[in-house]
């Protein structure tokens, strides 16, 4: 018969090895996710474009990342105005914060209201390669509804 204090040696010893081996598949599948986001290893846009389509003049238009909530993240183009019609175009840094999964755009219509939409850019910038001259350009439509696209 074993002792009982040998009993609960055996059974702690092979605790602490089964914890180690569990954590380490922890951090081997968090690192592997990471790496295999929607964008890992793809090249992002180098410039952003927007068309204004709508018929009229824009007297501004926001992007920015869009958060779970409902709110606008941080802005990472402005342009102002886009006259009717006009393509205008934005520059990102040398060594830019990655896009958003999702943009909101905002923008107004002459002198109306502030008119947001957003746009989901994991299908977009999923087809990046790494050609650095890519454009992501944003269309805001006569019927005020905003396509995102990469050329």
């Amino acid at each position: 018969m074993i002792p009982r204090e040998a009993q609960q040696k055996s059974s702690r010893a092979w605790l602490g090895p089964l914890l180690g081996l569990a954590l380490g598949w922890a951090l081997v599948l968090a690192l592997a996710a990471c790496a295999h986001g929607p964008f890992a290893g793809r090249a992002e846009p180098r410039w952003i474009e927007v068309r204004n389509e709508t018929g009229a003049d824009l007297a501004y238009v926001y992007l920015s990342g869009h958060t779970r909530h409902g709110a606008a993240g941080p802005r990472y183009a402005s342009l102002s105005p886009v006259p009717r019609g006009a393509t205008q175009r934005a520059g990102r840094p040398t060594d830019p914060p990655a896009l958003p999964a999702q943009a909101m755009v905002r923008f107004q219509v002459e002198n109306g209201p502030e008119i947001s939409a957003v746009v989901d850019l994991k299908p977009v910038l999923g087809q990046a390669g790494a050609d650095p001259g890519q454009t992501l350009v944003f269309r805001i439509r006569p019927d005020r509804s905003v396509e995102a696209l990469l050329e």
